[in-house]
């Protein structure tokens, strides 16, 4: 696995000092060399790596399970949504040992969510200050947490949550300007690489794109016009039937995950298949009662875990074919 991405993670890592990669911002790639740094270099790069992603992944999911307790008081309920996290269509268990920042980002976001939500807005905005420089996916969602934070709170959101939230990735910018030469360093290489159309269709190209192409890859990429519906579906619910009070960071997780749908070409719109975990949440605040028969039936749940870990299968199966064959 040590290629593509990961490669370049590792290779940032060891030069830590240069932290201005025009693809990758620098959170993760820190972390691997501070983590490198406490074990005196006796491990290989993937042990490092898949051990940052695995614990982040268990740390997600309890983060999951505590937000469940807390807005619902419904052990089983958090037990289901925290399983459905962990166990996401193809992605759950794959993204827990494969060593990019998927996970260690997730971790920050719903550690961020979860704080804000208990009032704790110098801590929420470090982890989410955080989270905006270890995976540029994560920035829609950011922009859009800030406009709940607004309508949740009915004032201007505070410089203790604004400033940590926003100050290292300004830093990263104005500092990586200063180095490249050029204000727009940041987005240009990933327009390019990530948003810019691989196809004839000038838009919808992560769509449209991998349902044209056909195989095995465009057949798991197309799996994104279910992530699709299930946003469409939950923005509708949202706005509609929740009266919680985290009804707008539900409906703000919904616009961005639906956003990266859009805007993504056909080669990088796995990466909205990944984040769409986080729909568990909006799932959480939309206001869908849970029916009692699916405790009642207790079968029911493990087919369903059955189903997700077969599609873990699926997923780790077509991993397999591209890096050992």
């Amino acid at each position: 696995m040590f290629r593509s991405d990961v490669a370049l993670y590792w290779k940032d890592s060891i030069e830590w000092a240069n932290p201005y990669n025009p693809y990758h911002v620098p959170g993760y790639p820190l972390l691997i060399a501070f983590m490198r740094m406490l074990t005196l270099g006796l491990f290989p790069p993937l042990f490092i790596m898949i051990v940052i992603a695995f614990v982040s992944y268990l740390g997600s999911s309890v983060i999951v399970y505590r937000l469940a307790e807390t807005s619902t008081g419904d052990a089983r309920l958090s037990q289901l949504l925290t399983m459905l996290f962990g166990f996401w269509p193809f992605v759950g268990i794959t993204y827990s040992v494969y060593p990019v920042a998927d996970s260690l980002v997730i971790f920050l976001f719903v550690s961020g969510v979860y704080s804000f939500l208990q009032s704790h807005e110098l801590l929420a905005g470090i982890l989410f200050g955080g989270a905006m420089i270890v995976h540029k996916a994560i920035w829609p969602f950011m922009f859009m947490v800030i406009v709940a934070q607004w309508v949740m709170t009915r004032r201007r959101p505070s410089w203790s949550f604004v400033l940590p939230l926003v100050l290292p990735l300004t830093l990263l910018w104005l500092l990586g300007a200063h180095y490249h030469g050029s204000m727009g360093w940041l987005f240009t290489s990933n327009v390019k690489a990530e948003i810019a159309s691989k196809g004839m269709i000038p838009v919808l190209d992560g769509i449209i794109g991998p349902i044209m192409a056909g195989g095995l890859a465009g057949f798991l990429k197309s799996t994104i016009v279910i992530c699709v519906a299930i946003g469409c579906a939950l923005l509708i619910t949202t706005g509609r039937r929740s009266k919680t009070k985290e009804k707008p960071l539900a409906i703000a997780i919904c616009v961005s995950v639906l956003l990266l749908c859009l805007i993504l070409n056909r080669s990088e719109i796995w990466a909205s298949v990944r984040f769409s975990r986080l729909l568990v949440l909006p799932i959480l605040w939309s206001g869908l009662a849970i029916p009692s028969w699916i405790y009642a039936r207790k079968g029911l749940i493990p087919i369903l875990l059955l189903i997700l870990f077969i599609s873990q299968l699926t997923y780790a199966w077509y991993m397999a074919r591209i890096f050992f064959h």
